[in-house]
């Protein structure tokens, strides 16, 4: 028992309240003492209590160690199992580790496993202790009195009890593979750029800044930093120290050195992108390349492709540049002919990011999912779709001048093989207009593709699941909505004065029947960067401006 009690400690052991027994107590002349600490009161003295109220707090009191006893008893059992536990695991770690080490460590390690089963069967047989059977196997074992296979024998020649010992701790805590030792590991990190915390973080930095720099180079640099202090590295060394970092940090290298493949080798790609794509029009993405197609203006031609990301659906524009002109031109074709999608994956440049992309983006209740740079992980569909293209097509199409440097080298070769081969001036090498690199791309996308088995549909071409897809899609109803992605005429803010002749615009009149009757009035014309053979002219009315008539075609040429 304690040596005093308070009002709550003896109302709980009696199941009564604290105000019952400070009555009692005040009634029957309990003997008390201040109580120490925050809230005063009193505590009374276990000598004058009553008996009943004695034998309740004993009671109490023996229930109390009862349970302490029990928890402590409950925390030993769980503190033993669990370090049984964890030598299990790690006998078993070590166990899977050991078909990692080399030969030699490997039998070394199982030539010390095996003495320390052989010692401990000696042991029980000779009815001895573990310390004193220990003792007397080593003195047997190196009068080589104990019977072993050649090969352990030859790995350990000697031994001691406090060897084997030790080898029984290590295979019981840390497994098998453990027994191998540290030959040669304590020499790790020992070296002069290892031990000097100063210059291994110097090296690295430079690696870091200057990743494709050579020994030679950083050897340089550590010259001149640390010129002050005295520190020499060989070159030698250093060029071991960098040989072995690269191996050992092989991805965070590549990394530095070469991002692409990097993501290419190293960076993950479990699961599948579409896994969450359930629907007709879920999700486009849109991207630009430069095609490795050299037209017959002598310069590369961009081109722009969209992909909606459930059917496969593909769309490719050509346009001379990458710009918020061509993106919009291939943006309104795709939503005249696809529907609007729920979400459109696009770059975070200014090709995408432009007012008139943001407008009817906004317009029409579509989600933009910008990728962060240097991320094409972000639109791999559209990412896959151009590689297709460029590398499957392309290379069929007269002009097609490469991916990379070597492969146009290559390419060079094989055309100068075959002017070895025909004669010279029978060989015609043909060059494609925009306009045909144009209809090749909707003949492609059209026709090819959209017909081809694909792997991702388990086998299903695009064409077969847009057709299959029976619920209702959202479509452009007006095809004046989508006025905000055609772009101003040149100069003058798309402001046009209508001549006799028509509209001129870039050296060329467009006409038609319909302009008649309003010569000399202003009109804002928009153009469309996929048919520049046609404008859109809006005359000014009332309450803004009407829509008099699109598709003109030019008449003459200025």
């Amino acid at each position: 028992m304690r040596d005093a009690y308070t009002a709550q400690d003896i109302a709980t052991a009696v199941t009564m309240d604290a105000s019952s027994i400070h009555r009692r107590a005040s009634r029957e002349g309990w003997a008390f003492r201040p109580r120490q600490g925050r809230g005063g009161g009193r505590e009374f003295l276990p000598a004058s209590l009553p008996a009943d109220i004695r034998e309740a707090l004993v009671r109490v009191s023996a229930s109390e160690a009862a349970s302490a006893g029990r928890r402590e008893a409950l925390a030993l059992r769980l503190n033993e199992d669990l370090n049984a536990r964890a030598a299990s695991a790690s006998r078993q770690e070590g166990l899977a580790r050991i078909v990692c080490l080399s030969g030699r460590a490997r039998s070394r390690a199982e030539a010390r496993a095996a003495l320390v089963a052989a010692c401990s069967d000696f042991t029980a047989q000779a009815g001895l202790g573990r310390r004193a059977g220990r003792e007397l196997f080593a003195v047997q074992y190196n009068a080589q009195a104990i019977t072993v296979d050649a090969e352990i024998r030859a790995l350990v020649s000697k031994v001691c009890a406090n060897s084997l010992h030790n080898w029984e701790k290590t295979l019981e805590r840390e497994g098998l593979a453990r027994l191998a030792g540290n030959y040669g590991q304590h020499r790790r990190g020992s070296g002069v750029i290892d031990s000097n915390p100063e210059l291994r973080q110097f090296v690295l930095a430079m690696l870091v800044d200057h990743p494709h720099a050579d020994a030679k180079n950083i050897s340089r640099a550590i010259d001149a930093r640390f010129h002050d202090q005295n520190l020499r590295v060989s070159l030698r060394n250093l060029q071991r120290w960098l040989r072995s970092w690269k191996e050992q940090n092989a991805q965070l290298h590549t990394a530095m050195t070469n991002p692409d493949a990097w993501r290419s080798k190293y960076k993950a790609a479990g699961g599948s992108a579409s896994a969450h794509i359930l629907r007709l029009n879920q999700r486009w993405e849109i991207d630009s390349t430069l095609g490795d197609v050299m037209l017959a203006d002598g310069k590369r031609h961009a081109v722009i492709g969209c992909v909606d990301v459930y059917s496969r659906r593909h769309k490719l524009h050509v346009a001379r540049t990458s710009s918020s002109a061509g993106v919009l031109s291939l943006l309104r074709r795709c939503l005249l002919d696809w529907g609007i999608p729920e979400e459109l994956g696009t770059d975070n440049g200014q090709d995408y990011t432009s007012r008139q992309v943001q407008s009817v983006l906004a317009g029409l209740d579509i989600r933009q999912d910008l990728a962060p740079p240097f991320t094409p992980e972000h639109k791999p569909f559209v990412e896959r779709a151009f590689r297709t293209f460029s590398h499957g097509l392309l290379e069929l199409c007269g002009g097609y001048i490469g991916h990379d440097v070597a492969e146009r080298k290559a390419i060079e070769s094989r055309r100068s093989m075959a002017n070895r081969l025909f004669k010279t001036g029978q060989s015609v090498e043909l060059r494609m207009t925009p306009e045909e690199l144009q209809a090749f791309c909707d003949r492609w996308t059209d026709t090819v593709f959209a017909h081809d088995p694909h792997a991702g549909l388990n086998g299903r071409s695009p064409w077969q699941m847009a057709a299959a897809w029976t619920e209702p899609v959202a479509r452009i109803q007006d095809e004046r909505a989508l006025d905000v992605l055609l772009l101003p005429a040149a100069d003058g803010d798309g402001m046009r004065r209508i001549a006799k002749k028509g509209i001129k615009l870039g050296g060329a009149w467009y006409d038609s029947p319909a302009l008649g009757g309003h010569e000399g009035q202003s009109v804002r014309v928009l153009v469309d960067d996929g048919d520049l053979g046609s404008c859109h002219v809006f005359l000014s009315s009332g309450d803004g401006w009407e829509w008099l008539r699109a598709g003109l075609r030019w008449s003459a040429i200025s």
